[in-house]
């Protein structure tokens, strides 16, 4: 499909059947990046348990300098979604996940 390599003989013939028209030095990937993800969980709000917590998001970069200088980043920050049941349905909306990465180089074949 698109790789402009001949189909072989036989292959209308024999509809339902598959035909790799790829060899196999076409089909194996090489890639060098490879990610390594930390996850940092806090409240927003009062301290109500042992769970980080901070009065604003702006607060967030202080907590994650420690992770800046090892090579992470910042991806994303973004609330729990949780089922809204009267029990813990305050504490649930205060929650949020800090998703940082960090590049990391390796060198594999994927066959």
């Amino acid at each position: 499909m698109g790789c402009r390599l001949p189909k072989p003989r036989g292959s209308d013939e024999a509809p339902g059947k598959i035909y790799s028209t790829l060899r196999k030095a076409q089909v194996e990937t090489h890639t060098g990046v490879a990610y390594t993800y930390h996850f940092l969980d806090f409240l927003l709000g009062k301290e109500v348990s042992s769970l980080l917590c901070l009065s604003s998001v702006r607060e967030l970069p202080v907590q994650v300098c420690e992770l800046y200088q090892q090579g992470f980043i910042l991806a994303a920050v973004h609330p729990f979604v949780h089922s809204c049941g009267p029990a813990g349905a305050n504490l649930q909306r205060q929650l949020h996940r800090a998703v940082l990465i960090r590049e990391t180089n390796r060198s594999f074949l994927c066959t």
